[in-house]
């Protein structure tokens, strides 16, 4: 199917009011961003195609219940398919996904999931939030081990985990049923004596945008910019503590990278996995080379959440195409502005941090 038969159909049916539309086995590679418009459907066919990537506007389908998805070519999914909060059947089989985002856990009216045959080695925490599931189908995948808060979906009644290496649950549990490796999961939890409370905040970009004083103002809100501050060269580690609505203290350990270009071949050594990265951008300066940073950062960190800092030096502002960058990368969140010289816009960052981080 070409690209404007699919325009016709996707009009078409916006002006008829659909609520199903099959797209199924039509070959194709790719979907338009105007699907965004078919914001009556409630179920929705896309399985034997060539699909390598949702757009993001698939998110504003927000009637959507029921999403057919399988035999595809998929490698990650869209941030924004977590709008879809009256989805209730997700299909994803045959498929080529490493890893879930830790925001399925928001398809809280989710109550049928399936994945078989992808290349899924680990799952969230976060899916043990998803209690309304019903069927969870994770048949040939690469999983070793199934994270204990699985424990927390009383309400399943269906789970398939055949050709999976797995060795946690054991295969003397997986033998004895469902009943028996949810009560193992959840016999794990409740062994967990602690959590620890700490992670990195790693902060990259180029020399003299601001990222020093950003980490300076994190730790000390009150500490105040120097105008002869000199550049870092290496790299400086800080702490930062604050505390969680349990009472609990979060540690943060703060890298504060050299931007030079001297710096840029040590990347390899410490932009690390399961970390928080901020990129500062300078937009006096428009030096910042977003592709590159962020090339960097989804190659070197695991798909590690990224946000932009843009640093309105002297109040002047800048553009960023956001929606090429979410298109290219999975793991950007969001930009955030400010002006570190004045403290514009830096409760809003400290408030992004702390929940991206925790």
């Amino acid at each position: 199917m070409t690209n404007e038969e699919l325009l016709q159909i996707i009009e078409q049916a916006v002006r008829d009011n659909v609520t199903t539309l099959y797209l199924s086995g039509k070959d194709l590679k790719k979907l338009p961003s105007e699907i965004g418009q078919l914001t009556n459907l409630q179920t929705l066919y896309l399985y034997s195609n060539q699909l390598s990537s949702l757009p993001s506007e698939i998110g504003q389908l927000t009637n959507l219940q029921t999403l057919y998805l399988y035999s595809n070519q998929l490698s990650s999914l869209p941030s924004e398919i977590v709008q879809l909060t009256n989805l209730q059947s997700l299909y994803l089989s045959y498929n080529q996904l490493s890893s879930l985002p830790p925001e399925i856990v928001q398809l809280t009216n989710l109550r049928t999931l399936y994945l078989s045959y992808n290349q899924l080695s680990s799952l969230p925490p976060e899916i043990g939030q998803l209690t309304n599931l019903l069927s969870l189908n994770l048949n040939n995948n690469q999983l070793s081990s199934l994270p204990p808060e699985i424990g927390q979906l009383t309400n399943l009644r269906t789970l398939d985990l055949n050709n999976n290496p797995l060795k946690s649950p054991p295969p003397e549990i997986i033998t004895k049923g469902l009943k028996a490796i949810l009560d193992f999961c959840r016999q794990q939890l409740e062994q967990e004596t602690d959590r620890l409370y700490e992670a990195k905040l790693i902060i990259v970009g180029e020399g003299g945008a601001g990222k020093t004083t950003l980490a300076k103002k994190i730790q000390d809100n009150k500490y105040t910019l120097q105008q002869d501050e000199n550049t870092t060269e290496g790299i400086d580690v800080i702490q930062w503590k604050f505390l969680l609505d349990n009472n609990r203290e979060f540690q943060v350990n703060i890298w504060d990278f050299g931007g030079q270009e001297i710096y840029h071949a040590t990347h390899q050594f410490f932009l690390t996995k399961r970390s928080l990265y901020a990129l500062v951008a300078d937009t006096r300066k428009e030096d910042t080379d977003f592709y590159y940073w962020l090339n960097a950062v989804e190659l070197l960190s695991g798909n590690s959440p990224l946000l932009i800092v843009k640093n309105e030096k002297q109040e002047r502002k800048r553009e960023i195409d956001e929606r090429e960058l979410r298109r290219e990368f999975t793991n950007f969140k969001e930009t955030l502005t400010t002006n570190l010289a004045t403290d514009r816009g830096l409760p809003e960052i400290l408030n992004k941090i702390k929940h991206y981080i925790t």
